[in-house]
């Protein structure tokens, strides 16, 4: 009988000691799921509010940094994203896209090799320009520039889902150009509510001819 209750008292100890490790875990990621939710935020609530034509380059400077802090910690990124657009309150193709915008940024910045330097760093934490380490660009400095042109969808000058990274050259080359691809962005912003119906029709228009 002893015997049988000291089993049991383990099979308790084990029992708790799991559900403790599982709340924890889904504390942590509660955690890193809000922090991640005060960067994206701010620069997805400003449709139809924008007071300028020119992205936010600062929050989303801000936003690249706080990424990489997550990464180094052992985040898991795609999740943390995810639960910052549920709590965010995005849900299906606005939550994807959000969420692939996020991502984006994120490998872009890797793909500049702007993460390993930490002066880089330092100049991103402060929503300050970093400089561009990949062959090519070396010492380029990097820039946010717009999917949609503004001069067809002002409503989407600040919106994440509008903005990518990019070497400032090329940003300050961007012309009005549509291709098949930025309709498809403005189609999705559309669905979004990011942009009105009459902003899509004059990307439409400005667009490759239908086939």
């Amino acid at each position: 009988m002893r015997f049988i209750l000291t089993l049991l008292i383990i099979a308790g100890l084990i029992a708790g000691y799991f559900r403790f490790e599982t709340w924890r875990k889904e504390r942590t990621e509660n955690f890193w799921a809000s922090e991640c939710r005060k960067w994206v935020e701010p620069l997805t609530r400003l449709q139809g509010k924008s007071t300028t034509l020119l992205p936010d380059e600062a929050n989303f400077f801000k936003l690249i940094h706080f990424l990489q802090k997550a990464q180094a910690a052992g985040v898991d990124l795609p999740k943390m994203i995810t639960g910052a657009c549920v709590q965010l309150e995005f849900q299906d193709e606005t939550g994807e896209i959000i969420r692939k915008s996020v991502e984006d940024g994120y490998n872009k910045a890797q793909k500049l090799q702007l993460l390993d330097d930490m002066v880089n760093m330092i100049n991103l934490e402060r929503g300050e320009a970093a400089l561009i380490k990949c062959a090519g660009w070396v010492d380029e400095k990097v820039a946010v520039g717009q999917i949609v042109p503004t001069a067809y969808a002002p409503e989407a000058a600040c919106h994440l889902a509008n903005l990518q990274l990019m070497p400032v050259c090329v940003r300050d080359a961007q012309g009005n150009t549509v291709t098949e691809s930025i309709v498809e962005r403005a189609i999705a912003l559309e669905r979004m509510h990011v942009i009105t119906r009459e902003s899509l029709e004059r990307v439409k228009a400005a667009g490759p001819p239908k086939k």
